[in-house]
């Protein structure tokens, strides 16, 4: 049996969380027993390709994570390190290796963003009441959330940002108009999504991902163009971004936290100051994925977790660079053309990511 059945049911449970909110399911280990399933499926699948770099990247940063907390002292952390990495792990092969084909990666992609437009629909009914049907309540300012590790909004809005380049394919690729217009209403809906986590993060990109597909569609003049009309409406919509400025002093928090992060770099350049250990030298996290990594990691770490990512990330901008002649098969278009998506959902992560300590995030593993 393919594992991908198990896969798409493991990864609607990490979104949706019906565990933390039903009665009848409280206590009750759902996602590990999905998560060894479709591990027991993969086993018994035969055909798994491993040639991909990331497959080695990835298993040395976890060795990196443990050596860093084993070289400043505490071993117990770095035995903690397997029990809290191993779904992220597993979940990584599940989806390198397991959402192999053309029709896999749209169903993927289209699950992804289904249970996006579920969470942002959540937080429109939050942001009316006060809570959501998951009992789930707004933050400072009524910001919206949701359970696990979607209750922070800037979270929140990371993976509407990310979801919406793949609504969007879905969009390109049905011709029913009725289709079409469900699919449009989803953006919609995850759009207000992102603007009711109130998250600059978010709305930052959100509007990289916009000049991105402007550059690509139009050439870098226009997106200059457009970018410099959309800058007022970003500072003067009624959003936090009209708030952000050098005195301001969540961005004051965050330079200060960057400085820090770049001294505990300097001081233990190697192996960093420990995996999770950056808030017991500075009163604040990272608020930058990079900077988190290099504190905590030192070179070592910093190195594999950025080749993890940034080969990711390469190669997918060389499937999209290639040149296609006229007469290439409808399916490799169609393939440079998820590959165009995925590259459009990874900018508007890594954008978010800048501004928050995101380094180990699931949602990273599985883009």
């Amino acid at each position: 049996m393919h594992p991908f059945l198990f896969i798409v049911i493991y990864v609607a449970l990490v979104y949706l969380r019906p565990q933390e909110y039903m009665p009848g399911l409280a206590g009750f280990p759902l996602l590990p027993i999905f998560l060894v399933l479709a591990l027991v499926a993969w086993l018994m699948h035969r055909e798994k390709n491993f040639e991909a770099s990331q497959h080695w990247l990835l298993p040395g940063l976890i060795l990196a994570m443990m050596a860093s907390l084993a070289a400043n002292g505490w071993f117990g952390g770095a035995l903690n390190i397997l029990t809290e990495f191993y779904p992220v792990v597993i979940l990584f092969y599940l989806v390198s290796t397991g959402v192999d084909s053309l029709e896999r990666e749209r169903r993927f992609t289209a699950l992804i963003a289904v249970l996006s437009t579920v969470l942002a629909w959540h937080g429109i009914g939050q942001k009316e009441t006060g809570t959501g049907w998951t009992g789930a309540t707004t933050v400072a300012g009524g910001r919206i959330t949701y359970l696990g590790i979607f209750n922070d909004p800037n979270d929140l809005a990371q993976t509407f940002v990310m979801s919406l380049p793949m609504a969007a394919y879905q969009f390109s690729r049905v011709r029913n108009v009725a289709i079409k217009a469900m699919i449009a209403g989803a953006m919609l809906v995850i759009t207000y999504g992102i603007y009711l986590t109130n998250s600059r993060g978010g709305v930052l990109a959100l509007a990289g991902i916009a000049g991105l597909y402007t550059w690509h569609r139009w050439g870098i003049v226009k997106a200059a163009l457009a970018g410099m009309a959309m800058l007022p409406l970003a500072i003067y919509a009624p959003s936090r971004m009209g708030e952000l400025s050098a005195e301001e002093s969540s961005a004051a928090g965050r330079v200060e936290a960057w400085y820090e992060g770049i001294q505990m770099f300097l001081q233990s350049p190697i192996l960093g100051v420990g995996k999770g250990m950056f808030v017991e030298h500075h009163h604040l996290t990272a608020h930058n994925s990079i900077v988190l990594v290099m504190g905590e990691l030192g070179i070592v770490g910093y190195s594999l977790w950025f080749a993890f990512v940034g080969l990711s990330v390469f190669m997918l901008y060389r499937l999209v660079r290639l040149p296609l002649p006229e007469r290439t098969p409808e399916l490799w278009r169609e393939q440079v053309a998820i590959g165009r998506m995925l590259l459009f959902s990874f900018a508007g992560f890594l954008i978010g990511a800048f501004f928050l300590s995101r380094s180990y995030n699931i949602l990273l593993v599985i883009l």
